[in-house]
């Protein structure tokens, strides 16, 4: 559709069905050399195409046209023509009203006797046509239907800009020229017809904004803004270029560098009760305050936040200013001070109130749940606690309203658990039913990237640090829902690594960790460590779930022992000096390869022995990573055999280990030496700790049961005495004791040891353990063997 040299009547559709009739008028029109435009039919709230605003903006009369009317079409154009014509004579517009004086119906350039068909602006009158005045507010992106109040005029201009036949935009050559007009014009009405052709060629042409718009140009609107700032027409397409503008990074600069965002606010203050001026100067406050710390210091102190909370609280019947303005919310309450004066000048209120009154408003619904979500984040307010009822009663019935508007369930999803992270207010989602409505958004649209990854990032919030909580998400299908997201989403790193922190804070829920495994999730979570393998948090949450996984479990051990202990080497591999992996993926370690069916000798050809030292040692002021390295260690002696015998024939404990012989730590004599110097400088550097102390004799001894060869590379490297030296500073731990003791004992098999172990005091030490721990068995039953076996 191409837009004639200019349009001199714009129709407007009350309804869809009014088109056909529209586009009769138009044609009747052009029969009688008047041009006219029909505008697209759209639904309410949605936004008028770009060819619209600029026949809209260069219009003379603005016509509503229904559609339940007997009333001829002819005469309608008839009356139209009439009033393009005294506008051609008189160079003013006239105004029609249904109920105009007697003496006026007979007079053509009043045009009196309007159809009904034909609506004014102010829906409580039922003017035909509409003069636009200074004082008159329009919204040209706006359906007519969407506002409950009025119908968008026209902005009212005397005549047209001369310029060659477009298509909705102008050359680059024109522009400059429209700018260099803006120069030298001393009408207002032409000023805004500039500005409006200028709104219309570059939106979206980021290269055409940087080529031509200079900080003079910017200047020169600023002044025209300063100088005309009685007219509403130029305040709100002024701010409307200066939104369009905004978005580039340069551009944006310069308008805020020429004062332009005090430009904006003295418009907003000056036509506050304007509902076009409000909302293009929200739109400008929101792109001119975003991005730049420097921009966002200047909005406030030319007191945007309250200027644009004013816009709100005035208009809160006009769906497109309640959009623009949250839109700005989101923006300025990034900076602290701004979220303190919204909150405290009930901000929150006012948005719950917007979105009360336009439910069936998508647009406003999504965009007020990202405001709300804005002024929620970080610690909870005390006023956004107390309004938290009514906010999650808001974002429920939003999502309620709107159950296939994925844009509408994305924010909802991610308000609610943006307020989720309060443990007082998951009571009040829970009891509304929220963990149960975001569980159905996500199966709305298992394919929508972002409703999944806000979905789920909500359910993981409500479930942290309560079980109650993450029990419902469990009943409510959550999990089987992340799953789903999993699988369908393999290769987005943000959804899987969500689903992995929701597995995360769920799984200790009682029947959990069974949904997680079940078909073949534990596959799953090894694919998803590794595609990403360079993502820290998905490595890190991944060894979280498979260490969980392994615990006490020997068939989820062996699955986990069948693929996922390389994912887990790589983890440690790829993310060395990251603690939290390492620390994960050495327990991960240390739960799974208590199974002896785990191999020794893929170990041995992975080099797994060497990438757990080399982690101790980046990692050697840390004690929970030693721990849990030695931990690791512990594991990997043990599985060296494939069979154990008790310490002594009354002892359950499987102390000495028949050696399997599969290089590992029998015949490594070298893997021995690093492994025992990893373990005594561990022990060395963090001697006061009872749990390093505890997990290093549980390696030592489980080394020194592995063969007679590794007792001799350890009685030689000094471990005696880090042992015992651990269980006298210790002797209250029973842990440190028992394996004391273990450690002890697995070396005074060997006759060779037992002199030393005699001359270390040994025999002392372990009778300190009895007394120190008189009701525990197994230190008791340890102490004992140790004792017989060294007086004997």
């Amino acid at each position: 559709m191409e837009l004639s040299n200019h349009t001199e009547i714009f129709l407007s559709l009350k309804t869809r069905s009014a088109a056909g009739r529209a586009e009769a008028i138009k044609n009747a029109l052009a029969e009688r050399g008047v041009a006219a435009h029909v505008c697209t039919a759209i639904d309410a709230g949605d936004k008028m195409t770009d060819l619209d605003i600029l026949a809209f903006t260069t219009s003379q009369i603005v016509a509503v046209v229904e559609d339940d009317d007997n009333t001829s079409l002819t005469s309608i154009a008839d009356q139209l023509f009439v009033g393009i014509e005294a506008k051609r004579e008189k160079d003013s517009f006239v105004m029609l009203n249904e109920r105009q004086p007697a003496e006026q119906d007979s007079d053509d350039s009043a045009l009196g006797g309007a159809t009904q068909k034909l609506k004014h602006l102010n829906a409580r009158s039922s003017s035909a046509m509409i003069k636009h005045t200074d004082s008159t507010s329009f919204d040209p992106n706006v359906s007519p239907i969407a506002s409950p109040k009025m119908y968008p005029p026209t902005i009212g201009l005397t005549e047209t800009v001369e310029n060659p036949k477009m298509k909705g935009v102008l050359d680059q050559e024109t522009i400059l020229a429209c700018l260099d007009k803006l120069h030298s014009t001393q009408s207002p009405i032409h000023v805004s017809e500039y500005l409006s052709q200028l709104v219309a060629s570059v939106s979206g042409d980021e290269n055409l904004k940087q080529t031509i718009f200079t900080i003079d140009n910017i200047h020169n609107i600023v002044d025209l803004m300063q100088k005309y700032i009685e007219s509403n027409v130029v305040q709100a397409v002024a701010c409307f270029l200066f939104s369009v503008l905004g978005t580039d990074n340069q551009c944006r600069e310069l308008i805020v560098r020429a004062d332009g965002i005090a430009s904006v606010i003295r418009a907003m203050t000056t036509h506050f009760q304007d509902e076009f001026v409000q909302a293009k100067g929200c739109a400008a406050v929101c792109v001119l305050s975003a991005l730049l710390e420097t921009n966002k210091t200047e909005a406030c102190e030319q007191h945007a936040t309250s200027t644009v909370l004013n816009a709100l609280k005035t208009h809160i019947h006009s769906s497109q200013v309640l959009r623009e303005g949250c839109a700005a919310i989101c923006s300025l309450a990034i900076k602290h001070e701004s979220k303190e004066f919204l909150i405290n000048n009930d901000a929150i209120a006012t948005i719950v109130s917007a979105m009360e009154t336009h439910q069936s408003d998508a647009s406003l619904q999504r965009d007020a749940c990202l405001a709300l979500c804005t002024l929620c984040s970080g610690n909870m307010h005390a006023k956004m606690q107390s309004a938290a009822r009514g906010v999650i009663a808001s974002a429920l019935s939003a999502m309620q309203t709107h159950p296939n508007n994925c844009l509408v369930l994305q924010q909802a999803c991610w308000l609610l658990g943006s307020l989720g992270i309060n443990d007082d207010v998951k009571r009040y989602i829970d009891d509304e039913g929220g963990i149960h409505a975001i569980v159905t958004a996500l199966n709305a649209d298992k394919e929508d990237v972002d409703l999944q990854r806000k979905g789920i990032s909500a359910l993981t919030n409500i479930a942290a640090r309560s079980d109650i909580f993450a029990a419902t998400v469990l009943q409510a299908g959550g999990i089987v829902a992340a799953k789903a997201a999993m699988k369908m989403h393999s290769k987005n790193i943000t959804v899987q690594d969500t689903v992995l922190r929701c597995f995360r804070n769920v799984s200790p829920v009682v029947g959990c960790k069974e949904i997680l495994v079940s078909g073949n999730g534990i596959g799953v979570i090894v694919s998803t460590m590794e595609t990403h393998m360079l993502v820290a948090t998905i490595q890190e949450n991944g060894c979280w779930l498979l260490k969980s996984l392994a615990a006490g479990n020997p068939v989820n051990q062996a699955a986990i022992a069948n693929g996922g202990i390389k994912a887990v080497l790589c983890a440690i591999e790829t993310h060395s000096y990251n603690e939290g992996v390492v620390g994960e993926a050495c327990q991960c370690l240390c739960n799974t390869l208590c199974n002896t069916d785990c191999k020794c000798a893929f170990l041995a050809k992975r080099d797994a022995l060497a990438t757990l030292i080399n982690a101790m040692q980046a990692h050697l002021g840390s004690a929970p990573l030693q721990a849990h390295a030695c931990g690791a260690l512990a594991s990997m002696a043990r599985i060296q055999s494939q069979s154990a015998q008790d310490i002594t024939t009354t002892s359950s404990d499987k102390l000495m280990m028949k050696s399997s012989g599969d290089g590992l730590f029998v015949g490594a004599p070298n893997n021995v030496r690093s492994a025992s110097q990893a373990i005594i400088r561990s022990m060395k550097m963090h001697s006061k700790s009872p749990i390093v102390q505890a997990k290093a004799c549980w390696a030592l001894c489980n080394l020194a049961a592995t063969s007679p060869a590794v007792t001799d590379i350890l009685a030689s490297s000094g471990a005696i005495g880090c042992v015992l030296g651990a269980m006298h500073t210790h002797s209250n731990d029973a842990s440190v004791q028992a394996d004391g003791c273990g450690f002890l004992y697995n070396i005074g098999l060997h006759t060779k040891h037992r002199s030393m172990l005699k001359a270390n005091k040994a025999i002392g030490a372990v009778q300190v353990a009895k007394e120190s721990h008189p009701n525990n068995k197994t230190v008791q039953s340890r102490a004992a063997d140790v004792t017989k076996l060294l007086l004997n």
